[in-house]
């Protein structure tokens, strides 16, 4: 569910969720993130006591955020419970997929920035055939498909960090001290910040390519934001209807993501915001030693990166003309 529950609403939200769940069969999950909390054995026996109550009322699917959980026997008290892993922990490896699946999860969440890495999630897909053949498991692969977080961002572990660790009356991350040193402000500064985030773009066949590679389920943002909620229900239901530009003109009005718009309507763009597609599928979000974001940013609007933009490491003097074939030989496209 993903949600801070005070005491006096905790009947009121459960009952609702089960309500929903029932009516729409989509499974109501307990989320316990927090990785900060000392994965010890009595803190996993206090994990246990308190979702009992839970999984006796119908709730059959929870995240952790420790592995040892699982060796300690928590399918053993729960035989019926689906069990993921907490997407703070940063998959990005076929080994660590595989050590999670042995340990018995039955859902993988990779870390986000994934989805500009397509050669490692090829030896994800083949650790995941793997898991199925030898160990008869389907354990199965998320991905986060559109927070909007920034590429790698150097400060999201500390994000976490604080939002799990904060006492009353501190603010959340994004309302404290910290607003202005992260993301809120570099999206103001960076003129191509739109084009770093970690977002699948906006079209069908990009998604339909990462399922191929072995993606089972998309998560969709939006709990704690309503323009990003109504953003997200919208990508579901283009997507269900097969559309290949996946309600762009609509998403206008509910996304900061406006530039898509102008591709529909311009033949030169649309080509320049295909090759982009192209080239951050093996890009990785090395920012360091790729300027191409800025470069199409550029080739767009005319403007170039500020010097001082934190999430600017390339040479403005440099940015010009895209020479796209370069590009995709250093990418290895």
């Amino acid at each position: 569910m993903g949600i801070d529950m005070e005491p006096e609403n905790y009947e009121t939200l459960i009952s609702n969720a089960l309500a929903l769940q029932q009516e729409t069969g989509i499974p109501v999950c307990a989320t316990f993130n927090n990785i900060h909390v000392h994965p010890s054995y009595r803190n996993y026996k206090i994990f246990v006591n308190n979702f009992a109550e839970l999984y006796q009322k119908g709730i059959h699917l929870a995240i952790i955020p420790h592995m040892l959980w699982m060796d300690w026997g928590l399918k053993k008290e729960f035989p019926e419970l689906q069990v993921k892993n907490t997407i703070l922990r940063n998959v990005y490896d076929a080994q660590v997929y595989t050590d999670y699946a042995r340990y018995g999860f039955d859902y993988v969440h990779l870390d986000r920035w994934i989805m500009r890495d397509h050669k490692k999630l090829k030896e994800i897909a083949k650790a995941k055939k793997f898991v199925k053949e030898k160990w008869g498991k389907d354990c199965k692969l998320i991905l986060l498909a559109n927070e909007s977080c920034v590429g790698r961002c150097p400060i999201m572990a500390e994000h976490y960090a604080y939002n799990t660790q904060k006492m009353p009356p501190e603010d959340p991350f994004f309302w404290g001290e910290a607003k202005q040193l992260s993301c809120i402000s570099w999206e103001g500064a960076d003129p191509a910040y739109v084009y770093k985030q970690a977002d699948i773009p906006w079209f069908k066949s990009d998604w339909d390519e990462l399922l191929d590679l072995g993606i089972d389920i998309f998560k969709m943002h939006g709990r704690e934001n309503v323009p990003k909620l109504i953003e997200s229900l919208e990508l579901i239901k283009s997507f269900a209807k097969g559309e290949e530009e996946m309600n762009l003109v609509r998403q206008q009005k509910h996304s900061s993501t406006s530039f898509y718009t102008e591709f529909q309507s311009n033949p030169e763009r649309r080509e320049l915001v295909d090759k982009w597609r192209k080239v951050i599928k093996t890009c990785r979000f090395q920012c360091w030693a790729c300027n191409y974001c800025d470069k199409v940013n550029y080739e767009v609007t005319g403007e170039k990166p500020d010097r001082s933009t934190f999430w600017y490491g390339g040479d403005k003097e440099k940015i010009g003309s895209i020479d796209t074939n370069a590009v995709l030989e250093d990418m290895e496209v």
